[in-house]
């Protein structure tokens, strides 16, 4: 019998290439998508072979919404939250994004007797940091541990996801220096991109998370740190991705004590600010694993970081 997985979140990066996996790996999907989603999104996911619900993850619901997260999760074999922010509007917070949308999706998950279920968070995730994004993202991971148990739990930390197999949507940070690199004549990087990171590719992460999920309870919980074959500086990703895209790249080094006055400006400012304070401040810390686990989840050789910025001329 074919295993069947919710998935929230369904229709922003992540969630697109994470549901193209999971069906092409056998799954049945059901794509839980928010009612502010674009119809071209949930359009996208039924052309996949979705099965689409629309509605809130929210404690507070309309009885209509309420019976659409019922039929969403009832049956479901396994169930994957991807929802989140680095950059929440005014009208939410990491908190609301966060915790309390993560205990929403425990506590249906647990009603609907799902028997796993994976979280993506993020790599440095710690209740003890000093990042509000990864605070919260460590109160996320916390919440759906205690409600169903860490057993029946797989907690995955990634790098900066790059790359793109199906959709038009790419990170946040890729966005932002795709479009700094096409119209400034600088781009500025915290610290002079000094910060380490791991890239991986979106298509060998949702091959991890799939490959998790077929694996016996005890080898597919747990915590699973996942960045890409290369580790590099942010000044050197920025360099791979100008030429990825045929451009040369110059840049210009802000120091953080100057980022930072221009995050608070920027909030001030905007409802989703080109660049908050707690953005700056992870802009100074390195972004590489551990232990990285994708070597023993991933079938095959991972995609290298060149490889993985040549996807976006493909498309």
């Amino acid at each position: 019998m074919t295993a069947s997985v919710l998935v929230d979140g369904a229709s922003g990066y992540l969630g697109l290439h994470l549901v193209q996996a999971l069906l092409q790996d056998g799954f049945q999907v059901r794509a839980l998508v928010r009612p502010q989603s674009g119809q071209t999104d949930r359009e996208q996911l039924k052309t996949l072979g979705a099965e689409v619900f629309v509605a809130p993850l929210a404690e507070e619901v309309s009885a209509a919404e309420a019976l659409i997260l019922d039929r969403a999760f009832a049956g479901a074999d396994f169930a994957v939250h991807l929802i989140g922010s680095i950059a929440p509007g005014r009208q939410e917070s990491f908190g609301s994004l966060h915790p309390q949308a993560a205990a929403v999706f425990a506590a249906r998950a647990k009603q609907a007797a799902v028997k796993r279920a994976a979280i993506v968070t993020a790599l440095g995730a710690s209740q003890t940091s000093r990042s509000l994004y990864l605070h919260s993202k460590a109160e996320a991971e916390e919440v759906v541990c205690s409600v169903l148990g860490p057993e029946t739990v797989a907690i995955f930390r990634p790098s900066l996801i790059i790359g793109r197999k199906v959709g038009g949507r790419d990170s946040k940070l890729v966005n932002r220096y795709r479009q700094l690199i096409r119209t400034r004549p600088l781009v500025p990087l915290i610290n002079g991109g000094k910060n380490l990171l791991e890239p991986v590719f979106v298509g060998d992460l949702t091959r991890c998370i799939t490959a998790a999920l077929k694996l016996p309870p005890a080898q597919g919980t747990g915590v699973f740190e996942i960045g890409g074959p290369n580790r590099v500086t942010m000044r050197e990703f920025v360099e791979a991705l100008a030429a990825s895209c045929s451009s040369s790249v110059r840049f210009l080094n802000l120091p953080y004590a100057v980022a930072r006055t221009l995050a608070h400006l920027s909030e001030k400012i905007s409802d989703v600010p080109v660049l908050s304070v707690d953005q700056a401040y992870l802009a100074t810390m390195d972004n590489v694993t551990k232990e990285n686990r994708l070597p023993s989840l991933l079938s095959g050789v991972p995609t290298d970081l060149q490889a993985a910025l040549a996807t976006y001329g493909s498309l």
